[in-house]
């Protein structure tokens, strides 16, 4: 699909990986690809476990995953703008902050910290060659600690917009999953505190709660348990009627 080829070449050197799925035989499959000129690798989900897994009834069917493994938009493949959106959407949760295209050796710590996910450790590395003589080294440190900065005021941002919509267990996850990788950096301390104060928010309870059983479908959903993934979709859907969760349990459920 000359779409999906697109797409791979967009984003392949930003993290995302595209993986495409097919039912059919290995013979099929390779002859498909070269075919097609396909750039991107096909698997073959032998027995369709997979398919089951994801509730894929019909084809063809795009699910993006974030960084967590969890369903962030489903829809048609050919759909390129809206799966561009949500890929850069999940890019943008996921909090990369990308090194400088050709870093200064003397960087080489805080770009091994920063391909780590480690941004609390990148960030006081990158602190203390701000100040640094050379020119080259200090321009990209600054320009490294900015990002991180910019960064989490982004996030910190975008989890009061969720928070104040309703969405208080997306937007505690979003601030303790960042403070949990700025471990060591003075930026910690204040995500941390704003998490706690979100999850204490009068009437957060309900959506909190869903939040975890959809947590626990997801967790399902990796070990191939499909049967309870189900069970904790459904039970979701019934007990959270209109929280966020539900309404993406209730999609998920749909397009199996």
């Amino acid at each position: 699909m000359p779409s999906l080829n697109e797409f791979h070449q967009q984003f392949k050197d930003r993290g995302v990986r595209l993986l495409t799925m097919s039912k059919e035989d290995a013979g099929t499959v390779d002859k498909f690809v070269k075919d097609k000129k396909i750039l991107y690798p096909v698997a073959i989900d032998d027995g369709g476990k997979t398919a089951e897994i994801y509730g894929v009834s019909g084809v063809p069917d795009a699910l993006v995953l974030d960084a967590d493994g969890r369903i962030v938009w489903r829809g048609h493949p050919g759909d390129h703008e809206s799966l561009v959106k949500a890929v850069e959407q999940a890019l943008e949760d996921a909090a990369i902050v990308a090194p400088p295209q050709t870093p200064h050796k003397r960087l080489k710590d805080v770009v091994t910290r920063l391909s780590d996910g480690a941004l609390g450790e990148a960030h006081v590395a990158a602190g203390k060659l701000v100040a640094d003589t050379d020119a080259d080294v200090s321009s990209q440190a600054n320009a490294i600690t900015q990002s991180i900065e910019a960064l989490v005021t982004r996030h910190k941002e975008k989890a009061e917009e969720e928070a104040k919509s309703g969405g208080y267990f997306a937007a505690a996850q979003r601030l303790q999953k960042l403070a949990d990788r700025l471990k060591g950096s003075s930026l910690q301390k204040d995500l941390t505190q704003r998490a706690d104060e979100i999850r204490k928010t009068p009437n957060a309870a309900q959506d909190l709660a869903a939040g975890e059983m959809l947590e626990k479908a997801f967790e399902a959903a990796f070990k191939g348990d499909t049967a309870r993934t189900y069970k904790e979709l459904n039970a979701l859907v019934k007990k959270f009627p209109g929280t966020r969760s539900a309404e993406q349990a209730k999609s998920i459920l749909q397009g199996s």
